[in-house]
């Protein structure tokens, strides 16, 4: 079966693939922030959390959202990245794609804010429900380095109401999006 064909399934793999090209819009923007962003091979994400949305587009078509950042973590005020820009909405949301910068592929666990990866992900969730759309075209990714291949990864979770940390999956690397 082609996945492409069936628009839960298209949507996901239009999700991995954008997935991976956010790698690309995050090292893009610790190369503009300068300063402890850029390491000794370039810019890395290793100083602060950076997120960006997916959303559904024209054709179905996901895409990248706006990139944001939070404050660097080696700081008192080191923060997580949160999506604040206008124009996402439980209609046009497909997931969130963000980098977790002490490597843990693994989602956060909520902090005592009551904040982390589950919780915003639950709360896009009712959005989505909200606004009529199919929860099920949702995923989380989070971006880690793995030192010993000296290479990006991207980890995504489908929602689970345990909000437990299996299930995450490898995503292929060379991830296109589905043909128009």
């Amino acid at each position: 079966m082609d996945p492409c064909n069936d628009p839960v399934f298209r949507t996901r793999w239009d999700a991995d693939a954008m997935a991976i090209q956010a790698i690309s819009d995050f090292l893009d923007a610790a190369a503009a922030l300068g300063g402890n962003d850029i390491g000794p091979q370039g810019p890395d994400l290793s100083n602060r959390e950076f997120i960006a949305p997916l959303l559904g587009g024209v054709r179905g078509r996901v895409r990248v959202g706006e990139v944001e950042w939070g404050d660097p973590q080696t700081t008192p005020t080191g923060s997580a990245a949160t999506i604040t820009k206008p124009g996402v909405d439980g209609f046009n949301f497909r997931g969130f794609i963000h980098n977790h910068p002490g490597g843990s592929k693994v989602p956060s666990p909520a902090g005592p804010d009551g904040n982390g990866d589950w919780a915003v992900f639950e709360f896009f969730r009712n959005q989505v429900i909200a606004a009529g759309q199919n929860p099920a075209l949702l995923s989380m990714y989070i971006v880690t380095f793995n030192s010993d291949l000296g290479e990006y990864e991207v980890w995504a979770y489908d929602y689970n109401p345990e909000h437990n940390n299996d299930g995450g999956r490898k995503v292929n690397p060379e991830a296109q999006p589905c043909p128009l």
